[in-house]
């Protein structure tokens, strides 16, 4: 990749402070698909349009589909995690990063960062002091 995905990946939830998280193991597809999407969009500002499309490509190879990323109810993280526990595996990297890619390709830049700002700090203009932890959940980043 031309740097370090993993600490990338890993930074990516650090930069929003792990402020968002699931309550819900069902729901950890907007943890590590936030994770995951951070990646080309990192190598977009690195590198440009075609290394975008290059890293999504390759997220998009490693995409199983083998059953839907959110089940609709609680589940533990090996029931999400491990696929002969019927979870979606991998799933909830890539194909949670293609959901957000599409998105954000829908909705266009400003109104993906208001999304994404409303899903971590639950309000748009976030600055120190004027928001709390908080858990997300799909049912309210539908909303």
């Amino acid at each position: 990749e031309g740097f370090d995905w993993l600490f990338q990946h890993e930074f990516a939830h650090e930069y929003f402070g792990n402020q968002l998280t699931a309550a819900n193991w069902d729901d950890y597809w907007l943890h590590e698909g936030y994770g995951t999407y951070m990646q080309p969009l990192y190598g977009r500002w690195r590198e440009g349009e075609a290394r975008y499309a290059t890293m999504l490509a390759d997220e998009r190879g490693k995409i199983a589909n083998l059953r839907p990323i959110i089940s609709g109810k609680v589940r533990t993280e090996e029931e999400v995690y491990e696929v002969d526990k019927g979870g979606p595996g991998q799933d909830i990297y890539y194909k949670g990063a293609w959901m957000l890619h599409t998105l954000r390709t829908l909705i266009g830049d400003r109104a993906f960062r208001d999304v994404t700002r409303l899903a971590v700090y639950g309000r748009i203009d976030p600055r120190p002091g004027n928001f709390a932890p908080r858990y997300g959940s799909t049912l309210e980043y539908e909303r």
